[in-house]
């Protein structure tokens, strides 16, 4: 499983802040594609790892936040995750495991304007 940081890779870029919003535009750029792709049946195993590894961070999917939130947002949080956990026990059910998930989820930086990155 492949995380957004392997796949653009950020060497190639100019170090500083232009270099980070450069990295960061092409970055999502290439899931915009990666998504597109997934989506019309023309999609590489790199393309359905980005839309794996996207849906993971956006649902929040491993987030350990929710052991210490209250009722209210624990309930929010799970259905948040509810896609990407019909995806994931579908795949499981099919007998594929995206291995690696967690890992590359956790290496991807966020791009959500709501979580301030």
């Amino acid at each position: 499983m492949k995380s957004i940081a392997l796949i653009v890779d950020r060497d190639r870029f100019p170090e500083g802040e232009a270099g980070n919003e450069a990295w960061a535009e092409a970055a999502q750029a290439r899931i915009v594609s990666a998504y597109a792709a997934v989506f019309t049946a023309n999609a590489t195993k790199d393309d359905v790892d980005l839309v794996l590894v996207d849906l993971a961070q956006c649902a929040r999917y491993y987030d350990t936040a929710s052991l210490n939130a209250s009722p209210e947002t624990a309930v929010a949080l799970n259905h948040r995750r509810a896609p990407i956990t019909r995806i994931l026990d579908a795949l499981a059910t099919a007998g594929v495991e995206p291995s690696g998930l967690r890992t590359a989820v956790l290496l991807t930086p966020s791009f959500d304007p709501e979580e301030g990155a």
